[in-house]
């Protein structure tokens, strides 16, 4: 966010720990792009300057990671104004992790998203909860991130790898307990189904296709996800390119106790 002051705009970036750089550019095509200039932060908090009374279009560029978060379209706020308020009222929020560990490239992304969800009824609090984050057996970052809106929640699914802008998204029940829960996203070029089971769940098997996968073990943090043969089309975030795959995952505790069948899609 920013606040203008007499001597100038400062415009203040929040940004995870793991953040090894940012720098800041005037978006004016007026002018050459470039070179973008290092910001001075501390604790993930860095500062620019704005000169008094222009509002240009900002640009963020963050290393995180190893990978590099381009934020465009970046608000400019008058602090101390009702227009500020509500303002404030519309950045994304921050999220819960509840199981894993978030990326914070991929949690940037899906926080985006869920600002756009969140606008189409600003009365609504999204409360977002990151269900799970972390690197599946492929290597494939993951990120699951559910949000609560009026009569359904969203979930949001970003992985590593993909085309930009490219993320799931499903809608389930807000009565629908966190977990379990299956849903499909793409890794290393094949589609998978991954699946977040509950306090005791120890093994899965997928059922698809009219075959029975081999038991896959849960990770500690309650994650595990099976590959699939041939789906058509990947999942996408182009409406006219959704993913047919109706599947189940069967969850088993440590003795082979089948516990709960989660289906995949969620039932909405």
């Amino acid at each position: 966010m920013s606040s203008n002051a007499a001597a100038g705009t400062i415009d203040h970036h929040l940004d995870p720990t793991t953040t090894t750089g940012m720098s800041v550019a005037d978006y004016d095509f007026s002018r050459p792009i470039g070179p973008f200039q290092a910001l001075p932060e501390s604790g993930g908090i860095a500062l620019e300057k704005v000169s008094t009374g222009s509002v240009p279009t900002l640009r963020l560029y963050v290393i995180a990671g190893g990978q590099q978060l381009e934020t465009d379209h970046m608000p400019v706020i008058a602090l101390g104004t009702p227009a500020a308020l509500v303002a404030l009222r519309s950045q994304p929020p921050v999220a819960a992790v509840e199981r894993g560990q978030a990326d914070p490239v991929l949690l940037a992304e899906a926080l985006q998203v869920a600002t756009v969800w969140a606008k189409q009824d600003p009365s609504v609090a999204t409360n977002p909860v990151v269900l799970w984050g972390g690197t599946d057996a492929v290597g494939t970052k993951l990120l699951v991130l559910r949000i609560k809106l009026a009569i359904v929640d969203v979930v949001i699914l970003e992985w590593s790898g993909d085309a930009p802008q490219v993320h799931g998204e499903i809608l389930i029940h807000s009565t629908a307990p966190e977990v379990p829960i299956s849903f499909a996203y793409r890794a290393a070029g094949r589609v998978r189904i991954g699946v977040i089971g509950p306090a005791g769940a120890a093994r899965a098997v997928l059922d698809f296709g009219g075959k029975t996968s081999a038991p896959v073990a849960l990770d500690p943090t309650g994650f595990a996800s099976f590959p699939l043969t041939n789906p058509s089309p990947p999942p996408s975030n182009d409406p006219a390119n959704g993913l047919d795959v109706v599947a189940q995952v069967r969850l088993f505790d440590a003795s082979g106790h089948q516990l709960e069948t989660v289906p995949e899609p969620p039932t909405a």
